[in-house]
């Protein structure tokens, strides 16, 4: 392929077919054939591999079993496979069948592809993997530090759990000294994920290995200072329950099981932790888990470091991940690399970072300011690991203490009282007497540090919470690059970690595994978008930037408005208000809105509970926009809106000032008013395909869900316990059928199970409401649902609970009592019973899963042959798709800037029976469906709101918390009553239910 043709260096000489719409689809890696990737098959053969020997037309490696292995593999005994080292499985010659895994065995069956209408040459980030049929054995790790104390009690400290990332280097080396010693093995025998997951080439003698206990002067002095001197390093691998005889890398029948709850992950960990290794064994790299890598500083292959101020910089790396890929019928795994950029806190010392967190002089901290610095200062270093730069001991910190160092007093033996300054009066720098300390809780007991002898351990990222608008912003400026320049960085990715050929990855190579040198093109499709229509006609929809022009034209279900006031916080503005308001009532009316009149108000944000209190007691159908210059008081409003059930709308002083008549800004707020007040925009008009199925009918409820999960508590939060998480839900039961309405709900933290009662009253109230306003129950009910990864696929389907065959999916632990799901069940089934007479309901379903958190990559291949953004309407449903289920990637909108992210949605229940042209309509359909902007988003509507609900009941919880001081409902234990809680919260069977209070 040439570098025209690869938007990046050029690796080899493939060309890409594109004849026809079917032979462009089956091209899967860009070249003439799959054997240009070392992947090619001849139509009819089968293979085996037997005693090194790649012979075709006889029966394949599953077929045989493992007493056929013969040759220099060693007899199978009733314990599996002895030790024979699988480089003895080798391949000889360059027969095309030898090294594709899985090529042979055929994918479940999946709907049939969507009809290729307008083909469009697509660039992707994955990398076919080429590999010999070589046997794997798997096995588990414990590592612990154990501790003798003096009544023979055993103090144990594990490394091998929780995957922390300064405990990774410790395992790798005791790990890799224990099979030294012990086996034999160097170290591209093994791959190891520096916790407990452990793949060999040849089968342990497992007997030397349980409970081998070594001390700390065999390791590097570096780990020495880890271990305490009194401790002993005890080491323990075990085999790994169901692939106690290995499992081979051809055989990957059991990765792709159409049973997602019966699928092997093994194979796919394996390749995982393999493309890792590099990283790990040249120390190059900060390993975050399998998937994410960092360079550390400096190198001549890391661009220069990106300081964000705050004592933090931005580190490049990669995000990547071994899937399976349908590869037109044919499944080979293929690695999916993606460059990535991440903030992270500097090696430096404590008091350096606190000198740029806090940019005041640290001398001039005292009593007037004290608690404003430990306010400042304390959440960032909470959690943060640091090093006792004294003696090396390292400790996650708690936060800071609540005096200075000079008030804190230590108790030495029980008898003597030191104060810190005193404890550390002999250090070559003094201790600042008028800073706090930093604070160790452990098992009841506290520990306090001086600032100064501190410092930070280096590979820690710097999450989002942790982040200043400042440097968040700088962040998505440095990462947003072209897909020209964000593709060969993924190159460089690839040759800083040694995953291509001829980097000189021993132990890829001694694992017969290459990783393919050109990424997979394909030719995509590209859907036509939905028609618009207003009150006056269809417009115009611009196909490249998914918008569409209205100024002038009427909605299609206009709002009425009883009395609208506008509120400002300043008397200073009042005539500028005034001007804004003359405007937006003339562009509205403009668009068939009805006004029945309007006020104005000096209002401050304090005044606001008694101010809404008054309107309610003498206006029937108010709406309120409040105007002001503050940053944090749309929580409180929302709050207000909540709790008196009046419409909302907060606009930013700066913004009213600014608006004109014929400004976009402007008409997005008429539109916000509009979807507010029970309107409807427009209405849409999908595909042909779709049209007979799409919601305007009435007869489809479409369901949202999300859930918010809380951010890292703050002091007060945990002080009154205050964290919750918010399941949330979006539908279209409005009186319009193209308008979506939702609510939120509350439950304690750290239960991921939503609770019985929430469930039953959601079913009851979403059917009811889409009853009320259609006269009639769904026949069709589509579940879109957003954030599950790959590895939570089983947990939807298998785990995700019906309501009564409507579909309400509700995410639960892996333990899933029956009760609940009878909960939800006999809910829907009685609703339709007792309150409609109808026993014999029963909804068709179809559950669709979107997300935006993966790492795949797509790049359109413009006529001049370089990486372009992929336009609107773009979709990939073949040949990198999931062999086991029916999956494809959308591009829904318009990329402003940077390198796109298309969504992928996996469809994991069809009773409908969508085709998959219509489930792609509905989903780029959903996705024009936002009314607020007249252009596509991203995810589907549902899915969009759905998570603007769930942040809403986040953001009025907090606001509560604060106004009345940590007062909420409680019951008679004092734990919080989030019954009540979500009573006194939710939009759930009040005024504003069945409007979009939250657009």
């Amino acid at each position: 392929m040439s570098a025209k043709d690869k938007c990046g260096r050029s690796r080899g000489s493939g060309k890409a077919s594109s004849s026809s719409a079917d032979s462009s689809r089956s091209t899967a890696f860009g070249g003439d054939d799959l054997y240009k990737c070392g992947l090619a098959i001849k139509k009819g053969a089968t293979s085996d591999i037997v005693e090194g020997e790649c012979k075709e037309n006889e029966p394949s490696s599953k077929e045989l079993s493992e007493k056929q292995i013969r040759g220099k593999s060693a007899p199978v005994t009733k314990s599996g496979l002895n030790c024979s080292r699988s480089e003895n499985l080798s391949v000889t010659g360059q027969t095309k069948s030898s090294c594709v895994a899985g090529s042979l065995r055929k994918t479940p069956r999946r709907l049939k592809k969507a009809e290729l209408k307008n083909a469009v040459a697509v660039i992707s980030n994955f990398y076919p993997l080429v590999s010999k049929d070589v046997v794997i054995f798997k096995y588990g790790v414990n590592i612990s530090l154990d501790l003798k104390r003096s009544s023979n009690r055993i103090s144990s400290r594990c490394l091998t759990e929780g995957q922390s990332g300064w405990k990774r280097p410790l395992c790798n080396e005791i790990l890799k000294y224990t099979l030294e010693t012990l086996h034999g093995l160097n170290s591209i025998d093994y791959v190891y994920d520096g916790g407990n997951v452990l793949f060999t080439r040849m089968r342990l003698e497992l007997e030397k290995l349980v409970n081998y206990v070594m001390r700390r002067e065999v390791l590097p002095a570096y780990v020495q200072s880890f271990v305490r001197n009194e401790e002993t390093i005890n080491v323990s691998v075990s085999e790994s329950e169901g692939v106690e005889n290995g499992f081979r890398l051809h055989d990957i029948d059991s990765s792709i099981n159409a049973d997602i709850n019966a699928q092997d992950r093994s194979l796919r960990q394996f390749y995982e932790i393999l493309t890792t290794q590099g990283a790990i064994r040249n120390g190059t790299h900060y390993v975050l888990g399998s998937g994410k890598v960092f360079l550390k500083d400096g190198g001549e292959s890391h661009s220069s470091t990106v300081m964000l101020g705050d004592g933090k910089k931005v580190l490049s790396g990669a995000e990547k991940s071994v899937r399976f890929i349908e590869n037109n019928g044919m499944p080979v795994p293929a690695l999916v690399i993606d460059a990535k950029r991440a903030a992270f806190f500097g090696n430096q010392s404590l008091m350096s970072l606190v000198k740029e967190v806090w940019k005041q002089p640290i001398e001039a901290v005292d009593e007037n300011c004290f608690e404003e610095f430990v306010d400042c200062v304390g959440p960032v270093i909470a959690g943060l690991r640091l090093r006792n730069i004294l003696h090396g001991s390292m400790f996650s910190a708690t936060g800071l203490s609540s005096k200075c160092v000079a008030d804190i007093e230590i108790t030495v033996n029980k008898n003597r009282t030191f104060t810190l300054t005193q404890m550390y009066r002999n250090l070559e720098q003094p201790i600042k007497r008028n800073l706090p300390a930093v604070v160790y809780k452990s098992k009841g007991n506290e520990a306090y540090f001086p600032i100064e002898i501190l410092s930070v351990c280096a590979g820690q990222r710097v999450p989002l919470w942790k982040q200043s608008k400042k440097s968040g912003a700088k962040m998505i400026k440095y990462c947003s690059v072209d897909p020209l320049r964000h593709f060969n960085e993924i190159e460089k990715c690839l040759e800083n970690l040694e995953l291509y050929s001829g980097t000189g990855n021993a132990v890829l190579q001694a694992f017969g595994v290459e990783v393919s040198g050109e990424p997979i093109k394909v030719d995509a499709n590209r859907r036509d978008a939905p028609s618009v229509v207003f009150g006056t006609g269809k417009v115009s929809v611009d196909k490249d930037t998914a918008s569409w022009e209205s100024r002038k034209i009427r909605y299609e279900c206009p709002a009425k408005i009883g009395r609208l006031l506008f509120c400002f916080d300043k008397t200073e503005v009042a005539d500028s208000i005034k001007n804004f308001a003359r405007i937006l009532m003339e562009k509205a009316i403009e668009k068939g809105i009805e006004i029945s009149g309007f006020d104005f108000y000096h209002v401050t944000i304090d005044k606001l509970e008694t101010f809404f209190e008054e309107v309610v007691s003498r206006l029937e159908r108010p709406s309120v926009i409040y105007i002001d210059s503050q940053e944090d008081t749309h929580d409180e409003l929302k709050l207000m809106e909540t709790l008196k059930q009046v419409i909302t709308q907060h606009v930013s002083l700066n913004t009213a000032l600014q608006c004109t008549a014929n400004s976009r800004t402007m008409e997005n707020i008429i539109n916000k008013m509009n979807c507010k007040n029970h309107g409807l925009c427009y209405r849409l008009l999908p595909e042909d395909c779709l049209l007979s199925k799409w919601i305007t009918s009435g007869d489809t409820l479409v369901i949202g869900y999300d859930v918010c999960h809380p951010d890292p508590d703050s002091a007060f939060q945990r002080r009154v316990g205050s964290s919750t998480i918010n399941p949330s839900f979006s539908f279209n039961g409005a009186k319009h059928p193209e308008v979506f309405i939702g609510d939120y709900a509350y439950q304690e933290p750290r239960k991921e199970q939503v609770g019985d009662d929430i469930l039953d009253e959601r079913a009851r109230w979403m059917l009811k409401a889409f009853y009320v306003n259609r006269r009639k129950l769904p026949r069709n009910v589509i579940i879109t649902r957003d954030g599950v990864s790959e590895s939570q696929f089983a947990v939807v389907r298998n785990f995700w609970i019906l309501i009564g065959h409507c579909c309400l999916f509700i995410p639960l632990s892996l333990k899933v009592r029956t009760n609940e799901m009878e909960t939800i069940r006999s809910a829907m089934k009685d609703f339709a019973n007792v309150a409609l007479g109808d026993s014999k309901y029963n909804p068709r379903f179809t559950l669709i899963l979107a997300t935006k958190r993966h790492n795949k990559r797509f790049a359109m291949i413009n006529a001049e042959g370089k990486c372009c953004n992929a336009l609107p309407g773009t979709v990939i449903d073949h040949t990198i798709t999931r062999p086991d289920a029916d999956e494809f990637f959308l591009q829904s909108h318009r990329v402003i800037r940077g390198t796109g992210k298309i969504p992928g949605y996996v469809m994991l229940a069809n009773e409908i029976g969508l085709t998959m042209d219509e489930v792609q309509s509905l989903m780029l359909t959903l996705c024009f469906s936002h009314q607020i902007v007249f252009s596509a988003v991203s995810i589907p509507e549902p899915i969009f709101q759905a998570d603007e609900w769930a942040k809403r009941g986040r953001n009025v919880f907090r606001a509560m918390v604060k106004r009345t001081h940590g007062k909420v409902p409680r019951k008679r234990n004092m734990e919080i009553s989030w019954k009540h809680v979500t009573r006194k919260l939710c939009y759930m069977n009040k005024r504003l239910a069945s409007t979009r209070a939250n657009a």
